[in-house]
């Protein structure tokens, strides 16, 4: 993991902390967020894995598919930044922009989210924002970055910025019942008016600590996916990841389909037609003769 970086600018001191943890092979632009093996390896290295590798083919079939259904999926490799930034002065971390061909806006709102074409910045605290980018390109943002933040104006600014690709496993949760199946092991009031696109959060999912956020639609108009709602991001641990999955997977077991019926087969339906009894057989109550009033009437 690359050590934090540390900048100050103007008058006075100050420090700044990032950290960030991982676990598993960590490449120089980082690696360990979901989907299948593969990606950029150094010096004959083996090719980075992804932590839920192992299990893409379970997930994908357990796909329930149509505009009520529901889909878990892992996202390979995904750059994840974080950023620290403290300002003492009059200047606001939340007007800090980073430029350039893609320029991404760092939320002020606690609990938002801000995107730009390829980028997506995530509040996390007062101070502390998480960056995504498309795969593999960790240095290239980190560097972009680190250069702003040199050109930035300010009284004082404290900074730290940390490649934690690695830190978190990355699951997307898609299809018209995500929020039911989101709803039964995690806390939160999901309802779209509350928790839409823009929104995102740190809250606990079938105990485990997770980072959620909610996905903007894709609006290609394909019924799987839905134009009405995007599905949910969700960052876990990779050590949790495997329990996590066990989770959802059992919460979305309700939506799956169930086995279609089948035709009667000849001697099934033989058996099934009445036929007189045997002589070892009761007859049916309908063929039993009538008993006798057992007073007479008049």
């Amino acid at each position: 993991m690359a050590e934090p970086t540390l900048h100050t600018h103007g008058t006075g001191t100050g420090t700044g902390t990032g950290t960030g943890t991982g676990s598993g092979t960590e490449t120089e632009t980082g690696c360990g967020s979901a989907g299948t093996g593969g990606g950029p390896s150094a010096g004959g290295s083996p090719p980075a894995r992804a932590p839920l590798a192992h299990r893409a083919t379970e997930l994908a079939a357990a796909a329930v598919p149509g505009p009520a259904g529901v889909r878990l999926a892992e996202r390979p490799f995904l750059t994840q930044v974080n950023l620290r930034l403290r300002v003492i002065g009059r200047t606001d971390p939340g007007r800090f922009t980073l430029g350039g061909p893609d320029p991404l806006r760092l939320p002020r709102t606690p609990n938002t989210v801000c995107r730009s074409r390829e980028r997506t910045a995530l509040w996390l605290g007062p101070d502390e924002w998480l960056l995504l980018a498309p795969e593999w390109t960790a240095d290239q943002l980190t560097g972009e970055l680190r250069a702003a933040l040199r050109t930035a104006t300010a009284d004082q600014l404290v900074s730290a910025v940390t490649d934690v690709s690695a830190n978190r496993a990355v699951l997307e949760l898609t299809g018209g019942r995500a929020r039911e199946v989101l709803a039964k092991v995690c806390p939160l009031d999901l309802h779209p008016r509350v928790f839409g696109p823009g929104n995102c959060a740190q809250t606990p999912l079938a105990g485990v600590q997770v980072l959620l956020m909610a996905r903007e639609p894709d609006g290609t108009g394909d019924s799987d996916e839905g134009e009405r709602d995007g599905g949910f991001r969700l960052f876990v641990r990779p050590s949790f990841a495997d329990f996590v999955v066990d989770w959802l997977l059992d919460a979305m077991a309700e939506y799956a389909p169930g086995p279609e019926p089948s035709e009667p087969r000849a001697a099934d339906a033989e058996a099934a037609t009445p036929t007189s009894p045997g002589p070892w057989q009761r007859p049916e109550q309908s063929e039993q003769p009538a008993r006798p009033a057992p007073f007479p009437v008049a």
